[in-house]
């Protein structure tokens, strides 16, 4: 059964969501699921070591019996430790008795820290509730009221009052999240404890399965995109490398986005994360599109600088063949004829148009880009380009508008790679 404070408005005491999550008659529900567990497993060793200690039992079936029973009811008795360990450290009912110290089990100190934050969070909705009516109050009152009239100084004193209480209230939230924290700390450390001290070795299977967590399986999925993604960068060129570099990049940030929304709308993760996983994904895909208007800016770029360079050359020979063929090796590999025309309507518009471009294909930002192959493709196509031609100012202008679309590419490729570290570091508090 939810608590009804849970979906308060936990903002007025500065906090996004519920401080202390949890059900504590659930936390007790599987303490007594352990204590059955626990106790059932003491009965059974009980009955080993009573079978096994029956003197008119006298037989080589007895002693077989016997010697397989000794290591039988021993491996029980260190099982019935963890268990009922587990058993008292979550609590098998919740006390909902509070003296101010702390409970030993977590059903209990959970219902505790719940207990504090829910009633801080009541006085302070009201106390909220009191400073709003005091303060519209306040700025209903007319000019003419002094500054001590007893009216003006009830009501300032009303707002002061409250804000107090308020503040008063944020500082028990957080002795709420405290007791919540060490609560939760010392039951894991707890269990912790009796697991690796018991005597009792799980199997590889178990510890793998285990460590099978969404939050595991969260955590290194992220940290792999971001390695992944950042290597995809610089080795993106190499044949084959690249490709699977991008295709992991891909997968994991995909697996780390799907686990961090389930753990953030269980309430055991944090929206932050699935932002990022959010974050990396969208600029992948905005490279890709602007990858894709960089070649057709590209082809803009031939067309434009052919028919410039046509009529720099029939400017100089007024020659029409002539021209053509000036033009044909200023400007290889482009279309000519009506094609020309087609091509450049065909251009992307301008990206990020409130900054200033280079008008010069080899500059400081197509340079560096040149670690993405497809960037690198691009730009030695515009490098078989006489350079002479970008002096023609419809020539410039097309290539401001490729490198328009190489600065989004770095901008979505940085928020990509900073989202990618930024949870990457968060993978490690």
């Amino acid at each position: 059964m939810g608590r009804a404070a849970a979906s308060g408005d936990w903002s007025v005491v500065g906090e996004s969501r519920d401080p202390t999550p949890g059900d504590p008659q659930e936390v007790a529900a599987i303490g007594r699921e352990l204590r059955l567990l626990a106790d059932a497993i003491e009965r059974q060793a009980g009955e080993i070591e009573a079978l096994a200690g029956v003197e008119g039992w006298q037989s080589i079936a007895a002693a077989e019996f016997r010697a397989e029973a000794d290591g039988a009811a021993g491996r029980l008795r260190k099982a019935f430790v963890r268990y009922d360990t587990a058993a008292r450290v979550m609590g098998t009912s919740v006390r909902e008795w509070d003296d101010g110290c702390p409970h030993q089990d977590w059903a209990s100190e959970l219902a505790r820290a719940q207990r504090v934050a829910d009633t801080a969070l009541r006085e302070a909705e009201e106390a909220d509730a009191e400073r709003r009516t005091a303060s519209n109050a306040l700025e209903c009152l007319t000019d003419d009221v002094e500054d001590d009239d007893p009216e003006r100084t009830g009501l300032e004193n009303r707002v002061a009052t409250a804000g107090e209480t308020v503040a008063r209230c944020r500082t028990e939230v957080e002795r709420a999240k405290e007791i919540h924290r060490e609560g939760a700390s010392r039951a894991a450390a707890a269990i912790r404890e009796v697991i690796t001290t018991d005597g009792l070795k799980d199997s590889r299977w178990e510890r793998f399965r285990e460590a099978l967590t969404l939050q595991n399986v969260a955590k290194w999925a992220g940290r792999i995109a971001a390695v992944a993604g950042t290597f995809s960068l610089f080795l993106g060129w190499v044949p084959f490398l690249g490709q699977a570099l991008i295709a992991i990049t891909l997968i994991a940030g995909v697996v780390s986005l799907a686990c961090n929304l389930i753990l953030a709308i269980r309430g055991e993760g944090s929206w932050l994360d699935v932002a990022l996983d959010v974050v990396g994904l969208a600029t992948f895909g905005i490279g890709a599109a602007v990858l894709r208007s960089g070649r057709l800016a590209v082809q803009g770029i031939k067309a434009t600088a052919r028919r410039e360079a046509y009529k720099a050359a029939q400017r100089t020979v007024p020659n029409r063949e002539i021209a053509r063929t000036t033009a044909k090796k200023m400007v290889p590999d482009a279309v000519t004829g009506q094609k020309i025309s087609a091509v450049i309507g065909g251009m992307p518009p301008r990206r990020l148009s409130f900054l200033p471009m280079p008008r010069t294909p080899n500059n400081a930002l197509t340079w560096p880009a040149r670690l993405d192959p497809d960037i690198r493709t691009l730009t030695n196509e515009l490098r078989r380009i006489d350079p002479k031609v970008f002096r023609e100012p419809a020539t410039g202008a097309a290539v401001q508008n490729f490198n328009s679309q190489v600065a989004a590419w770095w901008v979505s490729t940085g928020t990509g790679t900073a989202a990618g570290w930024w949870a990457f570091g968060r993978t490690f508090n």
